[in-house]
């Protein structure tokens, strides 16, 4: 097998390792001051009003595993419970792998719990990092009315001759 194989190979393992619960580090003085003067800049709020922000996204749930780090917060989805979770790589390098991501929602969210990534609109884009996002329903019943009806369909070839890689074994 060759390098650039095994490193596939060993990225697609670790991809699925399972996830711990892990915590942010705390920061030291020095980045709390960095982040507090970035939370009141872009924030337009006080300084107070900044130290509030930032302890409450330290409190958020953080998971972990060989090659993921996500974090989970609760949030309102069109008056509906959901959660966002922001997935990096721990390597901080690019990620898009769709498998990658419906895995990350399943074990963090759940197998029948629905959720998308959101393109914003140029004037909405916040683009300053490796990170993605995922917005997902807490209540497993809500379906987002677009997408494919015809039931669960995984194939490692496509019947019309698309290419696709090889399935995971699990």
């Amino acid at each position: 097998m060759n390098r650039k194989k095994r490193k596939q190979v060993a990225t697609e393992n670790a991809a699925y390792s399972p996830f711990q619960r892990a915590e942010y580090p705390t920061p030291s003085e020095e980045q709390m001051e960095q982040f507090i003067q970035i939370e009141m800049e872009n924030e337009k709020v006080n300084r107070e009003q900044a130290i509030e922000i930032i302890e409450k996204w330290l409190s958020n749930e953080v998971f972990k595993n060989e090659l993921y780090t996500v974090t989970k917060i609760p949030i309102e989805i069109g008056g509906d419970k959901g959660f966002w979770l922001s997935i990096k790589r721990n390597n901080k390098e690019t990620i898009h792998d769709w498998r990658h991501l419906q895995f990350i929602k399943n074990q963090i969210v759940g197998e029948e719990n629905e959720g998308f990534e959101l393109y914003p609109s140029e004037k909405r884009v916040v683009d300053e990092a490796n990170q993605y996002h995922l917005f997902v329903y807490a209540d497993p019943k809500i379906r987002i009315p677009v997408g494919f009806e015809i039931g669960r369909m995984v194939a490692d070839d496509s019947q019309t001759g698309s290419k696709n890689r090889k399935l995971r074994e699990s």
